[in-house]
């Protein structure tokens, strides 16, 4: 009878979260600017051009290489693309399912949980980011590896081999993980006196390196490209970060969280010494200690990449270590199902957290990811030749030029000539001028031209105003000024600018709201839209 209630659970629980996949694929819509990104890449003509612009880009080549292939079966409009998303996010629940198998765990309860109810892991897993095909390959990798230590099999080896492969060639911050993974395995098989076994788990890793040798070199080549993304990052803001992944704004989230992990850090550590009080089998033994060492050198590395790197980061940079988090935690866990109380308690937890975390995220994830397609299908219809659009900030580009098909002149602010990517080393070039006047002054005399003429200006990311009579702040140019490199704050002077001298020159301003009829649109790019006409000297 219990088993029957187990089966009845995990089942339900797999069913709420398929739907949940399929919620996000009906509202998500267009593609926001990273995504057209990765189109863009895509669908250059040939692959060595492909290869040329790859490390411009946040990923190895292995999700552009399928999202390729996805184009040239003809599903390249955003339902298609978006098909594509969810297919892999539902790869990623089976991977929980394959994993539960491999690992010998009955039911993947905790994981279930953890990752099939998390925002951050729907959202940002089924875009057109190699994210949810990163955590998918991470996931498998998990298993197959625990599957080498346990029993190392020429067929073992070869697909811990081919799914580490995938790992590091679909995520940069896989590799850290795919570390973690190996020397986790390589512990377990040196606590048994296994050195042959060990060599073995870590030639695993030592392939997947040799393989992303190319990366390795031309990373070296454009160190200098990611400039102005670069911010300091601490320890403070790593947790800050890694807190924002896993609640995306619900604290109840946070706290399942970290109480399953401190429970399973507990248990792991307990087993390790009396693991005949749980009645634990020397191979779940060596599953703890594989779970928790991968989970622990994981978390470190991760932390020491990021610092490293110096990216700001966003809540889905951590989708891959909360895969191999969630995972050790079912690992460590499933050792209740080795006492009928335990297994009873476990299943009325499933139950409880099911009905806390479930309604929630059914309304975070009837999220759009841009209204940007919806102004530019407006602006396509409406504007007129001698009207002029300017977008702010200059990123937001890429998705406006990706769907824009009026005949109206269109430019960001500063102006670009270059919109398929985010060409960071342009705006370097931009921010080192004396006068950063002189940075958006196209803009301004598009403006004037455009306003004097009679026309209209259509604001896509609208401008920030300063209060009446009072002019900008200056900054002196890059990297002299407050923050060095980073480009947030010579983006706010600009916008600053323009507002400044719209503001001075406008006559009438009205301002357009653009969103769906249901659910939320992605902050990231939830843009609002104002026209203004009407010139008047200051």
């Amino acid at each position: 009878m219990l088993r029957k209630a187990e089966w009845g659970v995990a089942l339900l629980v797999t069913a709420l979260v398929v739907y949940l996949h399929f919620v996000f694929f009906q509202h998500a819509g267009g593609l926001w600017r990273d995504e057209v990104g990765t189109i863009r890449l895509a669908a250059r003509p040939d692959l060595p051009d492909v290869w040329a612009y790859l490390l411009y880009d946040s990923f190895p080549a292995f999700w552009v290489i399928v999202t390729r292939a996805w184009l040239w079966l003809g599903l390249g409009s955003d339902n298609g693309l978006r098909l594509l998303g969810l297919l892999v996010g539902l790869s990623v629940l089976g991977a929980l399912w394959f994993n539960a198998r491999r690992l010998k765990i009955s039911f993947p309860f905790f994981s279930l949980l953890l990752l099939g109810f998390s925002p951050t892991i729907i959202l940002w897993g089924d875009s057109m980011r190699a994210w949810g095909w990163g955590t998918f390959w991470i996931l498998m990798t998990f298993g197959l590896i625990w599957r080498v230590v346990e029993s190392p099999s020429r067929l073992n080896f070869l697909g811990a081999t081919m799914a580490a492969i995938g790992s590091v060639h679909t995520t940069y911050y896989n590799w850290v993980l795919l570390f973690a993974l190996c020397a986790a395995g390589s512990v377990v098989a040196l606590r048994h006196g296994q050195w042959k076994r060990s060599v073995l788990v870590l030639g695993i890793g030592l392939v997947a390196v040799v393989s992303v040798i190319p990366y390795l070199i031309g990373i070296h080549h454009i160190a200098g490209h990611y400039l102005i993304a670069q911010i300091p990052f601490d320890f403070e803001r790593f947790v800050t970060k890694i807190t924002e992944a896993v609640t995306d704004g619900r604290p109840a989230s946070g706290y399942i969280w970290a109480l399953l992990l401190m429970a399973a850090l507990a248990m792991a550590v307990f087993c390790q010494f009396r693991p005949s009080v749980l009645k634990i089998t020397a191979g779940q033994n060596d599953l703890l200690l594989f779970s928790i060492t991968a989970f622990a050198i994981g978390i470190v590395g991760y932390f020491l990449f990021l610092r490293n790197l110096k990216f700001g980061t966003q809540s889905w940079y951590y989708s891959s270590l909360m895969a191999v988090t969630a995972l050790a935690i079912d690992a460590v866990l499933s050792v209740l199902g080795n006492w009928e109380r335990g297994r009873k308690l476990r299943l009325v937890f499933v139950v409880v957290v099911l009905g806390l975390m479930a309604p929630p995220v059914w309304n975070t994830v009837r999220m759009r990811m841009t209204n940007m397609d919806l102004i530019a299908k407006r602006l396509s219809e409406s504007v007129n030749k001698g009207d002029l659009i300017v977008v702010n900030p200059w990123y937001c580009g890429i998705s406006f030029q990706y769907y824009y098909s009026g005949e109206a002149p269109w430019t960001t602010l500063p102006e670009l000539q270059d919109h398929k990517f985010h060409c960071y080393d342009t705006v370097v070039q931009i921010m080192m001028k004396p006068d950063q006047m002189e940075a958006i002054g196209s803009v301004l005399d598009k403006i004037t031209e455009t306003l004097k003429s009679g026309n209209r200006v259509f604001l896509v990311g609208g401008l920030t105003y300063p209060p009446p009579n009072q002019k900008p702040p200056s900054l002196p140019a890059a990297p002299n000024g407050p923050a060095g490199w980073s480009s947030t704050p010579y983006q706010k002077l600009w916008s600053l600018e323009a507002g400044y001298f719209v503001q001075s020159h406008v006559q009438q301003y009205k301002d357009f709201i653009v969103a769906p009829e249901e659910g939320t649109v992605n902050p990231a790019e939830y843009m609002p839209l104002t026209v203004v006409q009407g010139w008047r000297d200051k």
